[in-house]
């Protein structure tokens, strides 16, 4: 049983990529905008409401995946402050409700620069999976300001993992993309 992150700044292709590797995989996703969106037609984003509500569904789903039978591998996308000791403890803490399942932990980061992550914040399938990001005004402000306030990928050799690939996005496809990351962790789909 495998548990996958893909980490990387908001719109550089976490959840579409996750997608593909599902098609490619027995694989199933959970975005993190599946927990967020929830929350957020409840309660205001930050709020102790939202964040009881969005751990809470993220606490179940890890715990219900890592003790079921009935799953070969998850697929977990998260945006990560590198620079955020809290963000690296997050990571420990859903990996520790895993490690007594026996599961194995791979690691994908995505980079891209700005400009094109702006350009994928108002694609079909970003608005479609995600109706907090409808309102690109405010969604690219975000983006921005998020940046300037955390640092989104990693240093050189800062990620410390066996099971760890950093891919540069831009110029390449979903296809292309997909196809790294299976060949580097040697993923197949069971016949």
């Amino acid at each position: 049983m495998k548990l996958i992150f893909i980490l990387g700044p908001p719109a550089v292709g976490k959840m579409t990529i996750g997608q593909a590797l599902v098609k490619q995989t027995s694989f199933k996703l959970f975005h993190n905008h599946q927990s967020i969106e929830l929350a957020l037609e409840l309660f205001g984003h930050g709020s102790p409401e939202f964040r009881k509500i969005n751990e809470g569904i993220r606490d179940l789903v890890f715990k219900t995946c890592a003790a079921s039978e009935n799953i070969d591998g998850l697929i977990f996308t998260l945006v990560m402050a590198f620079d955020l000791q809290e963000d690296w403890d997050y990571l420990e803490k859903i990996k520790a409700v895993f490690q007594p399942y026996g599961w194995s932990f791979y690691f994908v980061e995505l980079a891209a620069p700005m400009d094109i992550r702006l350009a994928r914040n108002t694609t079909e399938n970003r608005l479609k999976h995600k109706p907090s990001k409808r309102k690109l005004a405010q969604s690219k402000k975000g983006i921005i300001e998020m940046e300037k306030r955390y640092r989104l990928n990693t240093l050189p050799d800062e990620f410390k993992a066996a099971n760890y690939i950093k891919i540069e996005t831009a110029g390449k496809s979903v296809e292309e993309i997909t196809a790294l990351i299976i060949a580097q962790f040697k993923f197949e789909k069971p016949s």
